[in-house]
Protein backbone atom coordinates (compact mmCIF):
# COMPACT_ATOMS: atom_id res chain seq x y z
CA UNK A 1 0.00 0.00 0.00
CA UNK A 2 1.08 3.54 -0.19
CA UNK A 3 0.19 6.95 1.68
CA UNK A 4 -1.37 8.67 -1.31
CA UNK A 5 -2.07 11.86 0.62
CA UNK A 6 -1.49 13.60 3.78
CA UNK A 7 -3.07 16.32 6.11
CA UNK A 8 -0.68 18.81 7.96
CA UNK A 9 -2.28 20.56 11.24
CA UNK A 10 -0.08 22.37 13.36
CA UNK A 11 3.09 21.65 12.03
CA UNK A 12 2.95 17.47 12.83
CA UNK A 13 4.73 17.08 9.95
CA UNK A 14 7.45 18.97 10.63
CA UNK A 15 7.97 17.65 13.73
CA UNK A 16 8.33 14.24 13.02
CA UNK A 17 10.64 14.99 10.69
CA UNK A 18 12.92 16.52 12.58
CA UNK A 19 12.88 15.14 16.12
CA UNK A 20 11.22 11.59 15.37
CA UNK A 21 12.41 10.28 12.16
CA UNK A 22 12.67 6.78 12.76
CA UNK A 23 9.65 6.64 13.84
CA UNK A 24 8.11 8.27 11.34
CA UNK A 25 9.95 6.29 8.76
CA UNK A 26 8.73 3.03 10.56
CA UNK A 27 4.92 3.68 10.29
CA UNK A 28 5.61 4.29 6.23
CA UNK A 29 7.17 1.13 6.12
CA UNK A 30 4.69 -0.84 7.83
CA UNK A 31 2.17 1.07 5.08
CA UNK A 32 4.16 -0.06 2.39
CA UNK A 33 4.87 -3.65 3.46
CA UNK A 34 1.08 -4.68 3.34
CA UNK A 35 -0.52 -5.72 0.14
CA UNK A 36 -4.21 -4.65 0.52
CA UNK A 37 -5.13 -7.19 -2.66
CA UNK A 38 -4.25 -10.20 -0.18
CA UNK A 39 -6.84 -8.88 1.72
CA UNK A 40 -10.10 -9.45 -0.29
CA UNK A 41 -14.16 -9.98 1.14
CA UNK A 42 -17.27 -10.77 -1.11
CA UNK A 43 -19.95 -8.12 0.25
CA UNK A 44 -22.60 -9.00 2.34
CA UNK A 45 -24.53 -6.10 1.64
CA UNK A 46 -27.88 -6.80 -0.35
CA UNK A 47 -27.29 -3.67 -2.18
CA UNK A 48 -23.68 -4.56 -3.30
CA UNK A 49 -24.17 -8.16 -2.83
CA UNK A 50 -20.90 -10.74 -4.03
CA UNK A 51 -18.51 -7.48 -5.22
CA UNK A 52 -15.17 -7.79 -4.33
CA UNK A 53 -14.47 -5.52 -1.27
CA UNK A 54 -11.38 -4.42 0.38
CA UNK A 55 -11.24 -6.69 4.20
CA UNK A 56 -10.73 -3.25 6.18
CA UNK A 57 -10.52 -5.64 9.21
CA UNK A 58 -7.82 -8.00 8.11
CA UNK A 59 -5.71 -4.90 6.64
CA UNK A 60 -5.90 -3.40 10.13
CA UNK A 61 -4.37 -6.17 11.52
CA UNK A 62 -2.11 -6.53 9.27
CA UNK A 63 -1.30 -3.01 10.04
CA UNK A 64 -1.17 -3.36 13.67
CA UNK A 65 0.91 -6.52 13.44
CA UNK A 66 3.90 -4.38 11.74
CA UNK A 67 3.97 -1.87 14.19
CA UNK A 68 3.96 -4.08 16.95
CA UNK A 69 7.04 -6.00 15.20
CA UNK A 70 8.68 -2.38 15.56
CA UNK A 71 7.60 -2.12 19.82
CA UNK A 72 4.27 0.13 19.42
CA UNK A 73 1.80 -0.70 21.99
CA UNK A 74 -1.07 0.58 22.87
CA UNK A 75 -1.40 3.14 25.61
CA UNK A 76 -4.06 3.03 27.88
CA UNK A 77 -5.11 5.81 30.90
CA UNK A 78 -7.48 4.95 33.41
CA UNK A 79 -9.40 8.27 35.52
CA UNK A 80 -12.41 9.55 37.00
CA UNK A 81 -14.72 11.90 36.27
CA UNK A 82 -18.04 13.22 37.89
CA UNK A 83 -21.09 14.98 36.94
CA UNK A 84 -20.51 18.36 38.97
CA UNK A 85 -19.23 20.97 36.43
CA UNK A 86 -17.24 22.43 38.85
CA UNK A 87 -15.07 19.83 39.73
CA UNK A 88 -14.52 18.37 36.48
CA UNK A 89 -13.13 21.52 35.39
CA UNK A 90 -10.82 21.46 39.15
CA UNK A 91 -9.57 18.03 38.01
CA UNK A 92 -9.33 17.69 34.62
CA UNK A 93 -5.60 18.34 34.90
CA UNK A 94 -5.05 15.89 37.41
CA UNK A 95 -2.76 12.71 35.99
CA UNK A 96 -3.54 10.99 38.88
CA UNK A 97 -6.42 9.27 39.12
CA UNK A 98 -6.59 8.56 42.63
CA UNK A 99 -6.26 12.29 43.16
CA UNK A 100 -9.07 12.65 40.80
CA UNK A 101 -11.32 10.15 43.34
CA UNK A 102 -10.43 11.61 46.41
CA UNK A 103 -11.52 15.23 45.59
CA UNK A 104 -14.81 14.08 43.66
CA UNK A 105 -15.93 12.31 46.63
CA UNK A 106 -14.87 14.90 49.51
CA UNK A 107 -16.91 17.27 47.53
CA UNK A 108 -19.58 14.55 48.01
CA UNK A 109 -19.96 13.53 44.56
CA UNK A 110 -20.38 10.05 43.01
CA UNK A 111 -16.73 9.38 41.62
CA UNK A 112 -17.34 6.74 37.99
CA UNK A 113 -14.22 5.12 36.35
CA UNK A 114 -13.36 5.08 32.82
CA UNK A 115 -10.85 4.97 31.18
CA UNK A 116 -8.91 6.06 27.44
CA UNK A 117 -6.84 4.60 25.37
CA UNK A 118 -4.92 4.98 22.16
CA UNK A 119 -4.16 2.04 19.59
CA UNK A 120 -0.44 2.41 19.23
CA UNK A 121 2.16 4.88 21.22
CA UNK A 122 6.05 5.38 20.76
CA UNK A 123 8.31 8.33 21.89
CA UNK A 124 5.31 10.44 22.78
CA UNK A 125 3.63 9.99 19.22
CA UNK A 126 0.19 8.40 19.29
CA UNK A 127 -1.55 6.26 16.20
CA UNK A 128 -4.99 5.33 15.26
CA UNK A 129 -5.30 3.26 12.60
CA UNK A 130 -9.02 3.73 11.45
CA UNK A 131 -11.17 1.64 8.99
CA UNK A 132 -14.13 1.45 11.59
CA UNK A 133 -17.32 4.01 11.19
CA UNK A 134 -16.76 7.27 9.89
CA UNK A 135 -17.70 8.86 12.95
CA UNK A 136 -15.18 7.18 15.36
CA UNK A 137 -12.40 9.71 13.02
CA UNK A 138 -13.62 12.61 14.86
CA UNK A 139 -13.74 10.90 18.47
CA UNK A 140 -9.79 10.15 17.80
CA UNK A 141 -8.82 13.32 16.66
CA UNK A 142 -11.17 15.27 19.24
CA UNK A 143 -10.91 12.61 22.38
CA UNK A 144 -7.91 10.46 22.09
CA UNK A 145 -5.36 12.20 20.53
CA UNK A 146 -6.64 15.63 22.52
CA UNK A 147 -7.03 13.64 25.76
CA UNK A 148 -3.34 12.78 25.25
CA UNK A 149 -1.72 15.50 23.90
CA UNK A 150 -3.46 17.63 27.26
CA UNK A 151 -1.80 15.33 29.81
CA UNK A 152 2.10 15.53 28.09
CA UNK A 153 1.79 12.01 26.68
CA UNK A 154 2.52 12.95 23.41
CA UNK A 155 3.73 15.84 21.35
CA UNK A 156 1.97 14.91 18.11
CA UNK A 157 -1.10 12.33 16.18
CA UNK A 158 -1.48 10.42 13.42
CA UNK A 159 -4.78 9.22 11.89
CA UNK A 160 -4.22 6.64 9.43
CA UNK A 161 -7.36 6.07 7.12
CA UNK A 162 -7.99 5.30 3.67
CA UNK A 163 -8.98 7.80 0.61
CA UNK A 164 -11.93 7.67 -0.84
CA UNK A 165 -10.41 5.96 -4.03
CA UNK A 166 -9.99 2.81 -1.40
CA UNK A 167 -13.53 3.71 0.26
CA UNK A 168 -15.18 3.55 -2.57
CA UNK A 169 -14.47 -0.53 -2.34
CA UNK A 170 -15.17 -1.00 1.15
CA UNK A 171 -18.47 -1.60 2.82
CA UNK A 172 -20.44 0.92 3.80
CA UNK A 173 -19.48 3.64 6.57
CA UNK A 174 -16.09 3.38 6.36
CA UNK A 175 -14.29 6.76 6.55
CA UNK A 176 -12.54 8.71 3.84
CA UNK A 177 -9.41 10.69 3.73
CA UNK A 178 -10.83 13.48 2.02
CA UNK A 179 -14.28 14.21 3.40
CA UNK A 180 -11.91 13.86 6.99
CA UNK A 181 -9.92 16.59 6.37
CA UNK A 182 -12.81 19.05 4.78
CA UNK A 183 -14.36 18.56 8.52
CA UNK A 184 -11.19 19.55 10.43
CA UNK A 185 -10.65 22.23 7.75
CA UNK A 186 -13.63 23.20 8.31
CA UNK A 187 -13.22 23.77 11.87
CA UNK A 188 -10.67 25.92 11.77
CA UNK A 189 -6.66 25.65 12.18
CA UNK A 190 -6.62 25.38 15.95
CA UNK A 191 -9.16 22.61 16.14
CA UNK A 192 -8.45 20.13 17.59
CA UNK A 193 -5.86 21.55 19.21
CA UNK A 194 -2.75 19.48 19.06
CA UNK A 195 -0.39 18.23 16.05
CA UNK A 196 -1.85 15.45 14.12
CA UNK A 197 -0.91 14.30 10.67
CA UNK A 198 -3.48 12.24 8.77
CA UNK A 199 -2.15 9.86 6.06
CA UNK A 200 -4.81 8.79 3.46
CA UNK A 201 -3.96 5.10 2.35
CA UNK A 202 -4.76 3.15 -0.96
CA UNK A 203 -3.63 0.20 -2.47
CA UNK A 204 -1.18 0.42 -5.20
CA UNK A 205 -3.43 -1.05 -7.59
CA UNK A 206 -7.21 -0.66 -7.25
CA UNK A 207 -8.78 -4.38 -7.11
CA UNK A 208 -12.02 -4.88 -9.34
CA UNK A 209 -14.90 -5.32 -7.88
CA UNK A 210 -16.72 -7.34 -9.93
CA UNK A 211 -16.72 -10.77 -9.28
CA UNK A 212 -16.33 -12.46 -12.52
CA UNK A 213 -13.34 -10.42 -13.33
CA UNK A 214 -11.12 -13.68 -11.07
CA UNK A 215 -9.97 -17.33 -11.45
CA UNK A 216 -11.74 -19.98 -9.93
CA UNK A 217 -8.56 -19.92 -8.03
CA UNK A 218 -8.52 -16.21 -6.85
CA UNK A 219 -12.53 -16.63 -6.39
CA UNK A 220 -12.14 -19.57 -4.30
CA UNK A 221 -9.36 -17.61 -2.24
CA UNK A 222 -11.83 -14.58 -1.34
CA UNK A 223 -14.31 -16.23 -0.38
CA UNK A 224 -12.44 -18.14 2.19
CA UNK A 225 -11.77 -14.79 3.69
CA UNK A 226 -15.39 -13.99 3.73
CA UNK A 227 -18.42 -14.74 6.04
CA UNK A 228 -19.55 -17.68 3.76
CA UNK A 229 -22.89 -18.22 5.74
CA UNK A 230 -23.67 -14.67 5.53
CA UNK A 231 -23.52 -14.74 1.82
CA UNK A 232 -25.28 -17.47 1.70
CA UNK A 233 -28.27 -16.31 3.38
CA UNK A 234 -28.47 -12.93 1.84
CA UNK A 235 -28.13 -14.92 -1.33
CA UNK A 236 -31.19 -16.54 -0.39
CA UNK A 237 -33.16 -13.33 0.30
CA UNK A 238 -32.72 -12.22 -2.77
CA UNK A 239 -33.71 -15.49 -4.78
CA UNK A 240 -37.14 -14.89 -2.29
CA UNK A 241 -37.56 -11.22 -3.06
CA UNK A 242 -36.82 -11.64 -7.16
CA UNK A 243 -34.25 -8.76 -6.55
CA UNK A 244 -31.75 -10.52 -8.79
CA UNK A 245 -30.74 -8.35 -11.72
CA UNK A 246 -28.00 -9.85 -14.32
CA UNK A 247 -24.97 -8.24 -12.72
CA UNK A 248 -25.77 -9.68 -9.40
CA UNK A 249 -27.41 -12.84 -11.44
CA UNK A 250 -23.84 -13.44 -12.67
CA UNK A 251 -21.76 -12.56 -9.85
CA UNK A 252 -24.17 -15.43 -7.94
CA UNK A 253 -23.37 -17.54 -10.15
CA UNK A 254 -19.45 -17.35 -10.26
CA UNK A 255 -19.90 -17.23 -6.28
CA UNK A 256 -21.89 -20.54 -6.34
CA UNK A 257 -19.71 -22.63 -8.68
CA UNK A 258 -16.77 -21.85 -6.77
CA UNK A 259 -18.27 -22.84 -3.45
CA UNK A 260 -19.82 -26.13 -5.19
CA UNK A 261 -15.94 -26.32 -5.97
CA UNK A 262 -14.99 -26.19 -2.69
CA UNK A 263 -17.93 -28.59 -1.67
CA UNK A 264 -19.71 -25.83 -0.05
Amino acid sequence: MKIANQYNHLNAREFLIVNRPSEFQEIKDSVACIDANQFLKLSCDISKLGQVFYSQASINQALKTLLKGCAWGERRVHYYVTGDEQTSRDIISLCDKEEQRKIIESRGFQSYPTFNQVDFQKNRIAVEVQFGKYFSVAYDLHVKHTFFYSRNDIDVGIEIIPTKAMEEHMDTGVPWFENEVTNVIREGRTNPPVPILILGIEPDSICSNDATDYTDAELISILQHSDIRKLLSKIEDVKIADRINPAIQSRIERIEHCLSIMGI
